[in-house]
């Protein structure tokens, strides 16, 4: 097994080193590369424009229903594409408002709502709030992996009524057809090509052809297939343990280097592991380890480190008496959230601000190197202590703008 490992890593090598020299992106240049809504709600909407700057009027949009198996459709002069699209404010009961990703009308029986998740989490009723909006509409939930919405955001939707889709496939599949059609336009060819290069790298894909024929062929010799088999059969138990001893290790460092309050508010448990690696459906991978650290006014300010679908996190959240998580149209959440953006990667309705623990580690793939690395014990305690100290100074930042800001 040794002998294979050590081909494998002369291929991995090979092909890294190629790979490093297309590291050029202009997505990636002018935007963080898992915007959801400035670069790919953005990116989406203007392909599927009709009237969009590509110039080739509803290719693209009869391709991506196509895809999608939207049905019958007819597209007319009266159809629309709208890109952050608002709907009203947010009621008292979160059933009315928001904000759509996407919205397509005018293209057939059912307008077209896509609401695209990349590292953003549910908001309460937020399916709900849109079937509202357009009762006969059709509802596309598009993720990295297609998971499904969580019940938080579904309300008293069913699940039956919301159509799962995913960069992984959908998208995917639909910008290397527009790929094709853009044969003859190579700026616009050349951009799609570099957007189908980001979401390989979203979703963990990176390897080409020649890498995978490489290995193939390498695993038809001798009995090397069979090694291979033993360590494919096990490696969802091995990523188990692995993102499980994590958070337990990572648990341990909060407990004996201060003395902040771990709470059991989506806390991370065996249970919840067990859900999302083993399950296909109903997965809820939102959880993590949430501790207080500042108390003011009956106001609990939060450092939550958490899972998610994509790379692991930490910010800073605001919870009520109720450990209810205070939003964005409260006065001291604003007043905040602005003195601290400077030092963070990105925020939201919820979260005052956000980074990312680095190097950036996905546990839902689980495939790229630092996150593969996590197995080995000593590489994982030192990657906690190192993301602990960047937790601590980011701590420091927000307790200097929140006595402030209270005073």
């Amino acid at each position: 097994m040794k002998n294979l490992f050590d081909k494998i890593k002369i291929i991995d090598f090979k092909y890294k080193t190629l790979r490093e020299k297309e590291k050029f992106n202009l997505f990636k240049i002018l935007r963080k590369y898992n915007d959801e809504v400035n670069l790919h709600s953005r990116f989406i909407s203007e392909l599927l424009n009709p009237k969009g700057t590509h110039g080739l009027e509803d290719t693209f949009l009869k391709l991506f229903l196509k895809i999608i198996n939207y049905g019958e459709f007819s597209i007319s002069k009266k159809a629309n594409v709208f890109y952050e699209k608002h709907i009203g404010e947010i009621n008292a009961l979160k059933t009315q408002g928001g904000q759509l990703d996407l919205l397509i009308e005018n293209v057939g029986k059912h307008p077209i709502i896509i609401e695209n998740k990349i590292h953003a989490r549910d908001q309460e009723n937020q399916l709900l709030r849109y079937k509202n909006y357009k009762q006969n509409s059709k509802i596309y939930y598009l993720t990295l992996q297609g998971v499904d919405p969580t019940p938080y955001s579904l309300g008293t939707v069913n699940l039956n009524e919301i159509n799962c889709i995913s960069y992984k496939d959908e998208i995917r599949n639909w910008i290397k057809l527009c790929i094709e059609k853009a044969s003859q336009n190579p700026e616009l060819r050349e951009s799609l090509v570099q957007y189908l290069n980001l979401i390989n790298e979203l979703i963990g894909e990176t390897s080409i052809m020649e890498e995978r024929i490489e290995l193939i062929e390498l695993l038809s010799k001798d009995k090397n297939i069979l090694a291979a088999s033993k360590i494919a059969n096990n490696w969802v138990h091995v990523k188990w343990h692995t993102e499980f001893d994590f958070w337990n290790e990572l648990e341990l460092k909060i407990n004996s280097s201060s003395d902040y309050q771990i709470t059991e508010i989506q806390k991370y448990s065996s249970e919840n592991l067990s859900s999302v690696i083993h399950n296909r459906r109903n997965k809820n991978p939102w959880y993590g380890i949430l501790f207080k650290f500042y108390n003011k006014q009956n106001i609990d300010f939060c450092i939550f480190i958490e899972r998610g679908t994509d790379n692991l996190y930490f910010g800073l959240l605001m919870l009520n008496e109720n450990g209810k998580r205070i939003e964005s149209n409260n006065l001291t959440f604003i007043k905040i959230s602005e003195k601290i953006k400077n030092n963070v990667e990105w925020q939201n309705i919820s979260w005052l601000g956000v980074l990312y623990l680095e190097p950036k580690i996905n546990l839902e793939l689980f495939n790229s190197e630092p996150t593969l690395m996590l197995v080995n014990k000593k590489y994982r305690e030192k990657y906690i202590e190192d993301n602990w100290k960047r937790i601590e100074s980011f701590i420091r930042i927000c307790l200097k703008e929140i006595t402030a800001t209270n005073n």
